[in-house]
């Protein structure tokens, strides 16, 4: 990616560092160039945007110096680039899309190409070789060479679904897909625990877009048992309505809702003809495509219908993949978070934890936490990373940590050996899984506790080093030799650290879906983590939690995040509430 600031009102070069010429001649190169480029940083942030990107994704001197130039764009092309570039970004891969935005009556072909330190876009304005779109005034009825552009409509249709494992995101570019080129305006639903939802309404034209979306609005509750749409929900077959004429306009408005603001927002579209395609896959309906003509414009040709179908086959397929993946992420979550128990609260030990899955279009993976009251009266902390991103890593995971708290409350030794016992049960037992893991014990001599101070004994199976933040606001990572992963040797010797803090420390554990992002060193990450603890040091521990979570982990994970954290009160006055009343493993975190 070029380095630099947003491209200049004028559309010359960035404000780069005049002694690197190469990349001057770069900036200056692709501002000439008669394609948009535009190429952002891994938090979509605009690093540069030549005219001709600035000109089709409608960013402004504003937009390009701000966090978050994309808001505001829904059903635009930019809407389109910012999720190809998320995607890109979580897959590694590069993508292609070609979409059609109605704010510029125009198709644009995608294409997003990924790098360590973001996203390049190039965006080409394809209208000319694309079909002509079904014009207000186009009496004269469906063009020729249907079947060349349906075959490459299937292609685009296929590539965009398949891009995408969220629903709603599939059916908002299904319906940019199919209107204009099989109809004036159209209406992508879901069907919901066995409810028709409405979710994507797309107008060729921008000036009756807000009526079409207001018909959307109104229309599920009083569709007629003679409306397509319910017919084709009730046989899973294509129905058509009207001949294009001007009669057909109000016989639409007549038969398909019985409601007059309804049948009102129909006449003021001027339907002249519709279909209704189900979204079908593995024997159900997965939703509606609903597609709608002129008056003036002749219905769909057999030809044209064909390709209606083959669309709403792919697409069926696509969305109805979408649910099973939704259905899968939530089962493997709501195990995930069932094993993540509540939290003790020992005697002036605040502990406090986080667990946040990944982005949306991310799976679930084997993050955990822990923390319990040994029967000696120390306190164990746990943090894990099991190796894989599914309901079974969620599954395993769940196996590791069952042991791992049975072990440690059954067996006085230190952490070492009850990580080395986890790992040789583990193996006996014919759990064959990798995982990271640290296993810390809070631990207090007598001497200590005259002295205010906590001992921490710790191993640590491949896992990344705790983070201290000191009382003075100074932080250190603890950085000690790692034992390898669990699942690895089973028999390999392992190894106890020590430290010992004063009152007033912050201990903070964490996977590495805090730390560590695509393209950059993990070292980076953690030196991140240090930094903002340093910056935060002041901040109560739920809120320093929180500000890591934002500032560290940002808004666009890719992996999940389990943090654990502890802030060591000084025990020579009453306990703090944050720190208690209550004690045992059955309190609320």
């Amino acid at each position: 990616m070029i380095p630099g600031g947003a491209a200049p009102a004028d559309g010359g070069p960035s404000d780069l560092p005049r002694d690197d010429a190469r990349t001057q001649r770069l900036v200056r190169l692709l501002d000439r160039v008669p394609l948009a480029a535009v190429c952002v940083d891994r938090e979509l942030r605009v690093v540069h945007a030549n005219p001709v990107a600035r000109a089709a994704l409608g960013l402004t001197d504003a937009d390009l110096q701000g966090d978050d130039p994309w808001q505001g764009r829904e059903g635009t092309v930019a809407a389109d680039v910012v999720a190809a570039c998320r995607q890109s970004l979580t897959t590694g891969k590069p993508s292609r899309l070609v979409q059609y935005d109605p704010s510029l009556d125009g198709w644009y072909e995608v294409h997003v190409h990924p790098g360590p330190d973001g996203v390049d876009v190039v965006l080409e304005d394809v209208t000319a070789t694309r079909r002509p779109s079904p014009s207000p005034g186009g009496a004269a009825g469906a063009p020729d060479g249907v079947s060349v552009w349906g075959v490459g409509l299937l292609t685009e249709v296929t590539e965009a679904l398949t891009a995408t494992l969220d629903a709603e995101e599939g059916v908002r570019r299904l319906a940019r897909l199919v209107v204009p080129l099989l109809g004036h305006w159209g209406i992508v639903s879901l069907v919901e625990d066995g409810r028709l939802n409405d979710m994507a309404v797309v107008h060729h034209d921008t000036a009756r877009q807000e009526w079409a979306e207001a018909y959307a609005r109104a229309r599920i509750s009083v569709l007629t048992p003679q409306a397509p749409a319910r017919r084709s929900l009730a046989t899973g077959q294509l129905v058509q309505l009207g001949t294009g004429d001007e009669p057909s306009v109000d016989l639409i408005a007549d038969t398909i809702v019985d409601d007059v603001t309804a049948s009102d927002l129909l006449r003021r579209l001027r339907t002249g003809s519709m279909v209704t395609v189900p979204l079908r896959a593995r024997g159900r309906v997965a939703g509606l495509l609903s597609l709608y003509r002129d008056a003036g414009t002749a219905p769909w040709t057999g030809e044209e219908l064909d390709v209606v179908e083959e669309v709403a086959a792919r697409a069926g397929v696509a969305l109805d993949n979408a649910r099973l993946y939704a259905e899968r992420r939530h089962a493997a979550l709501v195990l995930q978070e069932a094993l993540l128990t509540p939290l003790p609260e020992p005697d002036h030990l605040e502990i406090r934890a986080r667990y946040l899955p990944a982005a949306r279009d991310e799976k679930v993976g084997g993050d955990w936490y822990d923390a319990l009251l040994l029967p000696t009266g120390v306190t164990a902390l746990v943090i894990g990373d099991l190796t894989g991103h599914d309901i079974g890593a969620a599954a395993a995971m769940g196996q590791f940590r069952t042991v791992l708290r049975t072990l440690a409350w059954e067996h006085a030794g230190s952490p070492a050996d009850v990580l080395a016992r986890l790992d040789r049960t583990l193996d006996g037992l014919g759990v064959h899984a990798l995982a990271t893991c640290l296993l810390m014990t809070v631990e207090q001599t007598p001497e200590d506790a005259r002295r205010g101070l906590r001992r921490l004994r710790w191993s640590s199976a491949g896992h990344l080093f705790p983070a201290l933040l000191h009382p003075d606001g100074t932080a250190e990572l603890l950085e000690v030799g790692n034992d390898p992963l669990l699942g690895l040797f089973p028999d390999t010797a392992r190894h106890d650290h020590g430290r010992v803090v004063p009152p007033g420390s912050t201990l903070v554990l964490y996977t590495d879906g805090l730390v560590e992002r695509r393209g950059s060193d993990i070292g980076v990450g953690m030196e991140a983590l240090r930094e903002a603890l340093v910056r935060h040091r002041d901040e109560p521990l739920d809120g320093l939690l929180d500000v890591l979570v934002r500032e560290v982990g940002g808004t666009r994970r890719s992996d999940d995040i389990a943090m654990l954290a502890v802030r060591f009160h000084a025990e020579d006055g009453p306990r703090p509430p944050e720190a208690g009343p209550n004690r045992g493993n059955a309190t609320d975190a």
